[in-house]
This record gives structure tokens, sequence and C-alpha cells, in this order.
């Protein structure tokens, strides 16, 4: 008989991250329906043991019990049957009283210091027979636990320690760099995801986005920084009056550009174009529309390749029209424009933009450019209009595979993602490579 797979929830910033767990098998008299949240406490050295220096078992046929990655990975998927049955790696039965859980052996003892692969999920019991949860330290690598006690794979948000992790696929927590499609991500000595601001990392100083992401091709207040996180004065944005940004400012223009695509960045720099911020004007036309006067507050110079703007918050859809202005033919000949006045009818968390401006269609597409910027928009553009939102997926360049989940993605980890947690870093230095680690599935 087995006990039903438990979910725990661990909330993030925007919306639930469901982390789903396995089942155990029980002995008919003790089925319980869920997991108690203890554990028996144990010595540092229970800890520290692992197993068999921290290798996984095999099972009972010699041949090795494959790991299930979708463990806790945020999937909310149902098991494959033909996992469900296999029988655990270790012969024996589990047993417990609501709280704490063993598993018995064939010879009367419990199972300790060890690994167990049973229904599609790893466990670990401890020095004192009892399964571990939470995070633990086993040999020399980290490891997050359910209440359930299912290993971690993937990313998950501990609300305790208010912190992001992302586990390996043999469930060793990731150390240092991880390279995850276009984004860099850098967790310390006990896995957790450095995030919003400045960081030395082996003698460089590099700035992290609220998601965790390194500031690669982006800029941080008027400072630029290249592909490998490093500071380019020669790209940093140009200041036209007298006035100085005051700090909110600069911290606006911060979160405005962490939003544009880095490969969009990147080709503006790339295309010599300059960035100039006029602090000492209020707009730079202010049409009459249906709708009253509509400021604009920056002005997109393809002759002289310059993007003006006077205000942080036009910085999106001034981007928007540079890239409207580079791939002109690719979005006018995929219709989209059609397809975004759709999804505004439809959607309430954009506003259209006045019907004075229906001729200027690159002003559209920079207004729906500077829309898919915002996550929000994102997750509701991928339930309300799917096709759209494949197109500006592949527009924008994102290359979003194995990075740490936004709203749209929630429930969706680790799908076809693919990790480098083994790299140099984004600056190339040999010193801060993390050599990998943690016990082996063979």
């Amino acid at each position: 008989m087995k006990r039903q797979k438990m979910a725990a929830v661990l909330t993030a910033v925007l919306a639930a991250l469901f982390l789903s767990g396995g089942t155990k098998a029980m002995a008919a008299d003790e089925v319980k329906t869920t997991a108690g949240s203890g554990t028996e406490a144990e010595t540092a050295d229970d800890a520290e043991a692992g197993s068999a220096d921290g290798e996984k078992r095999t099972a009972a046929d010699g041949t090795e019990a494959e790991s299930a990655d979708q463990a806790g990975s945020g999937a909310a998927g149902t098991e494959d049957a033909a996992q469900a049955e296999e029988p655990p790696s270790i012969e024996g039965q589990w047993v417990g009283d609501g709280e704490d859980w063993q598993y018995l052996l064939p010879d009367g003892s419990y199972l300790r210091r060890e690994w167990l692969y049973d229904g599609g999920d790893w466990y670990h019991f401890s020095g004192s027979g009892y399964m571990q949860t939470g995070m633990q330290k086993i040999s020399s690598d980290y490891y997050y636990f359910l209440e359930n006690g299912a290993m971690i794979t993937g990313w998950f948000f501990d609300e305790d320690e208010e912190a992001w992790y992302h586990a390996k696929e043999d469930g060793a927590l990731t150390r240092g760099w991880l390279k995850a499609g276009d984004a860099w991500y850098w967790f310390d000595s006990k896995g957790a995801m450095y995030d919003e601001g400045f960081r030395m990392v082996s003698g460089h100083r590099y700035y992290f986005f609220e998601n965790g992401q390194l500031a690669a091709s982006q800029y941080v207040g008027l400072d630029y920084y290249d592909e490998n996180g490093l500071r380019d004065r020669s790209h940093d944005i140009i200041i036209e009056g007298d006035r100085r940004p005051a700090e909110e400012e600069e911290a606006a223009i911060t979160e405005a550009m962490a939003g544009i695509p880095r490969a969009w960045i990147r080709r503006f720099i790339e295309d010599g174009w300059e960035l100039m911020y006029y602090t000492e004007r209020s707009y730079f036309s202010a049409p009459r529309t249906e709708q009253g006067i509509y400021y604009l507050y920056y002005d997109t110079d393809t002759h002289y390749r310059k993007l003006k703007f006077c205000s942080p918050s036009a910085l999106a859809q001034a981007f928007g029209e540079f890239a409207a202005s580079e791939e002109e033919t690719d979005w006018k000949q995929a219709g989209v424009l059609a397809d975004y006045a759709q999804y505004l009818q439809e959607s309430g968390l954009v506003q259209a933009l006045p019907a004075y401006f229906d001729e200027e269609e690159e002003m559209q597409f920079g207004s729906l450019f500077a829309a898919f910027c915002r996550e929000d928009v994102r997750a509701d553009m991928k339930e309300l209009s799917p096709h759209l939102y494949q197109y500006m997926t592949r527009f924008s360049m994102r290359e979003s595979d194995g990075q740490r989940p936004e709203e749209a993605d929630m429930i969706r980890m680790n799908d076809e993602a693919t990790y480098d947690s083994d790299g140099f870093g984004p600056a190339s230095d040999e010193s801060l490579l993390t050599p990998p680690s943690g016990p082996s599935r063979g």
C-alpha cells in the first residue's frame, strides 16, 4: 500500500511554486496520508556521513535506478505508470508514526546513512535511521528534501530563508556559477542565489538583478556592463544637461533596463548607437490626441543612431522602436500588430496608444515590445495570445532554458531545460571555476 504523493507549496515573488514529492510504501497497518514535518535530531557526524561516499544505491537486480528529474522540480504532471511500479532500490518497507519515518529492512534493522530510490523519488536517511527533510549536508554537498522526504531537483524558493536555490540533476545544490540560457547566476557556499545588488566574486565586482541574473550586456544606472558582466565605460549613458540624475532616477533606469532583452542591448551597442539622458527636458513632443495631450519622453534618432530619453519610464518603448527599425520586414510580414490589437481588447494589463498614432507602426510595435518586457504581460499573453507570445519570444531573442522560472513558467520548471554549472564564469577567470562534486548516479 502506498502513501499518497504530497505537494509542498513554496511561494515565490509573483506566483506559487508547486513542488511535487514522491510516494512511500507503508506496512498495511501503518498507512498515513501525510508526512510529518519533523525528523529526529541527528549528530553532525550523521549529517556529514552520507552514504558510501555519497553514492546512490543500485537496484537489487544490479541495474541502476533511474533518477526522477521531475521530483520537486515544479512540474505538476502525473507520474509515469511504469516508474511508479518500479520496486524500491533497496528491499524493505516504510514505517512511521505520522511524524518520523524509517525504512525497515528484511533483517529487522533500519536503513541508515543511505539513499533510497522509491516511486520515482530519492530519499535519504540519517545515521539515526530517520528520513531526512529540509536542507541537509550529505558528504560535501547540500541537498533539499520536501516534508515527505522527496529530494528536490531544479529551482525552488525557501520561504524561511527567503532565498532561491537550484539543485542539479543529481540533487546537489548548485554553488558558484550557473549558466542557464543566456544568463549567469551565482550561488554562495550553501547554495543560496545572489540577487539585487553588487557582489564581489573572486576579485570581480558584479551586479545581479532582483531575479538573480548577472548584469551582462546591460545597464545599471548610467553604467554599461559588457557580456562578461564587467564595467565598460565607453558605452555608458551620456548625460545631456547640467543636472546629474538623482539616485532614484538611476534606480529607475536600472529597473527599466532589466526587462529589456540583453540581446537587443548588445545589438544596440554593436551597431554603434548611443544612449542619451536629457536631464533638463520634460518631454520631446506633446501632440494633442483624442485622449488629450500625449507626452513623448523619448526620441529614436535612426539617422544619427542616438536614442534620447528624458524619463526612464520611456526606455523600453524607445528600445522597441529601435528594434522595430532594425527588423522592420520581419514583424510587418508576421502581421503581429493585428494580433497585438486583438490582445489589447482581451487583456486589461496594457494601455493602448491613442488612435492618433494608429498609422505610426513602429511606435505601435514599440508599445508591444515594451509590454513584452513586463513579466506579468508575458504570462498573460502566453495564455490569451499564444501565437503572439511565441513570435515575441523569438523576436526578443530570449534564451530562457533552465533559467529561474518567471510567472509564465512557474509550474513548468525544468521542462527541456539545460544547465551548465561547471563553467569558468562570465569573466572567463579560472579562479571562478566551481568543480563538479556530489554523489554520482553512475
